[in-house]
């Protein structure tokens, strides 16, 4: 039984690092990482306006949505209302072309995949 559940944790774990080289592949031309992407993600298409909700939203931990919110922020594709963490995210100009552009159509497909 013990090694069943190796094989299965161990499969598991590398399927994870492969969608997460698929989603660094897919997101190249925007410079961005698989970190990024359940930040834009939600942005895109739900109700989330500040960092606490992508965070419930997504399960991740706050430094982790911290540091995608802040390299989003400085390359362009989103706007925050001052650093605290509740304060409002919008998606920039850059974020709403993103959004648009055939290339981003992959972030639809996504869940919070960190």
């Amino acid at each position: 039984m013990n090694h069943r559940f190796e094989n299965f944790t161990v499969s598991i774990a590398r399927i994870a690092r492969a969608i997460k080289r698929i989603e660094n592949y897919e997101m190249a031309q925007w410079n961005l990482r698989s970190s990024h992407i359940s930040c834009l993600y939600y942005l895109f298409v739900s109700d989330v306006k500040t960092a606490t909700d992508i965070v419930e939203k997504c399960d991740e931990d706050k430094a982790t949505i911290s540091r995608s919110l802040e390299y989003l922020e400085k390359e362009g594709y989103l706007i925050r209302n001052g650093k605290r963490y509740n304060s409002i995210i919008e998606l920039s100009e850059k974020g709403r072309i993103a959004k648009n552009d055939s290339g981003t159509d992959f972030l639809q497909n996504q869940s919070c995949s960190g």
